[in-house]
């Protein structure tokens, strides 16, 4: 049996082979360091590297610098700045996996301004933490992928889908 090249790069995910990166941002370094903490602790920790990071402008600063995250645990008060809009400006049409978190009911309704996979009010519990992960991760499998090669003449990609029939017309445009 052949398997399309979608079906191998789930495989290797899920199994591990690749590490899903996941993005802390939070204006409190200590809540951050505890959220990651908890995360590496979660049965499926191998499969992440959380970075934390603590100000938008930080932030702003790694995607410029092409560091995209599988997975954004975003404050919605992230500091001075509201971290819905910040979501919503950085990450439209984006297939990361957003999860909003926040001490504040009232936001409640906001963050459907934005797409994002789950919504965790603090202080967070290790149910939630870990169903947001797994739906993230869920979603993450599901989306069309695609494979970027750096090469001397500059970057190329490569769509993955999941279909296998997608992938048949797709190579045959090739």
């Amino acid at each position: 049996r052949l398997l399309n090249i979608g079906d191998i790069i789930r495989k290797m995910l899920i199994g591990g082979m690749f590490m899903l990166s996941v993005y802390i941002c939070d204006d409190s370094r200590h809540f951050a360091e505890e959220l990651r903490s908890r995360i590496n602790s979660i049965d499926m920790a191998s499969k992440y590297r959380a970075s934390i990071i603590t100000t938008a402008d930080k932030l702003r600063a790694m995607l410029a610098g092409g560091k995209r995250p599988d997975i954004l645990f975003m404050d919605v008060e992230f500091g001075e700045v509201n971290g819905i809009e910040v979501a919503r400006e950085l990450f439209a049409g984006e297939k990361t996996q957003i999860v909003f978190i926040t001490n504040y009911v009232d936001y409640c309704s906001d963050v459907y301004e934005a797409e994002h996979a789950y919504f965790i009010r603090k202080p967070v519990t290790d149910e939630h933490l870990s169903r947001a992960l797994e739906i993230c991760c869920r979603r993450l499998e599901r989306a069309d992928d695609k494979v970027c090669f750096k090469l001397k003449n500059g970057i190329f990609g490569i769509w993955l889908y999941r279909h296998p029939e997608r992938n048949r017309r797709a190579c045959q445009r090739c």
